[in-house]
């Protein structure tokens, strides 16, 4: 008894596996950079020669909190510019325009 599913493919996959694909690659890009910064400023450095910025090294201060008060920016653009508001309900809903008076809404 063999069963046989159909599935159909909702367009709504492809958006998600695009919105999924977008935030990945925001985090390698924070990863990469924050890495980055913490190794260029840091790496090889005897400890005498470390600045302290606030009382933390300085290559933290860069890569922890510069770095990450910049990258607050992105996701802003990212969320307004790749993803998209869709219905989660298994089936999509008619289109409905929104009602313009009171009365109608009664």
């Amino acid at each position: 008894m063999s069963r046989k599913f159909t599935f159909e493919v909702d367009r709504r996959y492809r958006q998600a596996n695009k919105e999924a694909l977008v935030a990945f690659l925001y985090w390698v890009i924070y990863l990469v950079l924050t890495s980055a910064v913490a190794l260029g400023i840091g790496l090889n450095k005897p400890a005498e020669d470390i600045d302290f910025i606030l009382g933390f090294p300085a290559w933290f201060f860069y890569s922890a909190g510069v770095v990450l008060v910049v990258l607050c920016v992105l996701p802003y653009f990212i969320v307004r510019f790749f993803y998209r508001d869709y219905s989660l309900d298994a089936e999509e809903p008619e289109f409905r325009t929104p009602p313009e008076s009171e009365e109608e809404q009664r």
